[in-house]
């Protein structure tokens, strides 16, 4: 269950770990091993739009002016800064490799592999 109705549109991801569920001003993510509900609070953004994405074995987010890639476990393991200009002009789409995803902005499309991170 979500904690609360939400009368509005919700962007959501899900793989086989995990549930993301972006509403406004939060971000939830739902273990589907053990259904535990982990919660963030995110800065309110100016933009409706908040790009969701998930690979086999991660999250891809944004949150104001910053992308985030969270493991299947739902716990942050990368993040990087978007100008402004970049954190409201962009999507994710995936790639034919399934640890591969693309960032298409305003004049480039950059592509990112996940990698587990290591110790």
């Amino acid at each position: 269950d979500l904690p609360r109705i939400y009368p509005h549109l919700l962007h959501m991801a899900l793989n086989q770990h995990g549930l993301l569920v972006v509403p406004p001003g939060q971000q939830l993510f739902y273990s589907l091993d053990d259904s535990e509900l982990q919660a963030s609070e995110v800065p309110l953004s100016e933009s409706i739009y908040r790009p969701v994405f998930a690979g086999p074995d991660f999250f891809v987010s944004a949150t104001n002016h910053s992308l985030q890639v969270l493991n299947a476990a739902g716990m942050r393991v990368y993040q990087w800064k978007l100008s402004d200009l970049q954190a409201r002009q962009w999507r994710v789409m995936p790639l034919q490799q399934a640890d591969q995803f693309a960032i298409q902005g305003p004049d480039s499309v950059d592509i990112w592999r996940y990698a587990v991170p290591t110790g």
